[in-house]
């Protein structure tokens, strides 16, 4: 009888996981970076990037060629005002480097990845939702 339990606990307790990331993988976004970033400490290079929304709390970036980034969130963001049509994946800008800030997908509320506190520039990349 036990057994039974747990087997249908367990059973639950994955599916309810597996439901939920399914949701978010779908959220997919193709960017083309032009310059070297960084993100999550480390540094990125330029090139074209998959984004994908793993869970509300990490997005990957994975390069054409080369292992994903999983990148942890600080918090959501209320969507804007005027609704978006095109991901935009936002950079700080301090000087001359760059550091992944902000993601936003159509139809979804934000992604805030980094805080930077110093003065800086926003530079917005906008991608293509894939699929």
């Amino acid at each position: 009888m036990k057994r039974g339990v747990l087997l249908i606990v367990a059973a639950i307790v994955l599916m309810g996981t597996v439901g939920s990331g399914a949701v978010y993988a779908q959220d997919v976004s193709i960017v083309n970076i032009p310059f070297q970033f960084t993100a999550n400490n480390k540094v990125m290079a330029p090139g074209k990037y998959e984004i994908t929304i793993t869970d509300p709390t990490v997005i990957s970036l994975t390069p054409v060629k080369g292992p994903a980034e999983f990148v942890p969130t600080i918090t959501r963001l209320a969507q804007r005002a005027k609704p978006i049509t095109d991901a935009e994946v936002v950079f700080d800008k301090l000087g001359d480097q760059y550091r992944l800030s902000e993601l936003w997908v159509p139809g979804e509320d934000g992604f805030l990845i980094a805080d930077t506190k110093q003065p800086h520039q926003h530079h917005v990349i906008k991608g293509a939702k894939k699929g």
